[in-house]
């Protein structure tokens, strides 16, 4: 897979939950609505590296509901750490 790729579709994950910090989906939701593909969308196995990324940094997590896997921010950094767009400017490119 192209990790850089993977990156960019981190980095529009995280720029959407700067924006919309109590927003939640599926994994299929936030390839279809929260990633905006220059032509035809990528794989949502894209989509699901990204998340993973994301979730390995404690930046976002995901929680079952029903039979679905719900993503979110991280509850764990929204309550004992700074903001998700401060933590992600000390962390560099992601």
């Amino acid at each position: 897979m192209d990790k850089q790729l993977v990156i960019a579709v981190a980095a529009q994950i995280r720029d959407y939950l700067s924006r919309r910090p109590h927003a939640s989906d599926t994994a299929e939701g936030i390839h279809q609505w929260w990633i905006c593909w220059d032509t035809t969308p990528e794989a949502i196995s894209v989509t699901i590296a990204a998340l993973e990324h994301l979730e390995s940094k404690d930046l976002i997590a995901q929680w079952k509901s029903g039979n679905r896997m719900i993503w979110r921010r991280s509850v764990t950094r929204q309550s004992n750490g700074p903001a998700l767009p401060d933590r992600m400017k000390t962390m560099g490119e992601i």
